[in-house]
């Protein structure tokens, strides 16, 4: 996954927070958002949205979690060229990798360092999941209470 890919979807998350802020706060906002979401996108981040991304709304229930998954990117490396990439390895005639164990230490290394750096970032969306879910029980409750007094 690129840093272009990663700034995407983390800013993506961010505009998702604030839609589900927005709409827990603003009933008319909410209704908007279910006629016209393209609109009430553009006025919330206050700046038109390309022709080229589809914007859809998509209402979830308390019982209920969804979740969004990215396209495999189209133009990723395969694994070959992964690993020529990694470690600086060439391929002979024969397709075998060439190199000293050095290098395949290094290969190694990286893929257990990629598969650490993976975990983490899943973490990480988990705990962001459960605490976007938890806020938003919170403000639930505490609207039904306000709206109780």
């Amino acid at each position: 996954m690129t840093d272009a890919v990663r700034t995407f979807l983390a800013d993506r998350l961010d505009i998702e927070h604030q839609v589900a802020a927005k709409a827990l706060e603003d009933p008319s906002f909410a209704a908007e958002l279910r006629q016209d979401p393209r609109g009430a996108l553009e006025t919330l981040l206050g700046c038109e949205l390309p022709d080229t991304l589809t914007v859809r709304i998509v209402e979830q229930g308390s019982t209920e979690i969804l979740a969004a998954v990215p396209a495999p990117e189209e133009d990723a490396l395969s694994e070959d060229e992964l690993a020529s990439a990694a470690g600086g390895l060439t391929r002979g005639l024969t397709g075998a990798p060439s190199g000293g164990g050095m290098v395949q230490d290094m290969m190694n290394q990286n893929r257990q360092m990629l598969t650490l750096q993976q975990s983490i970032q899943m973490e990480s969306r988990r705990y962001r999941l459960l605490s976007n879910a938890l806020s938003a029980a919170h403000q639930s409750a505490s609207n039904s209470i306000r709206n109780m007094k």
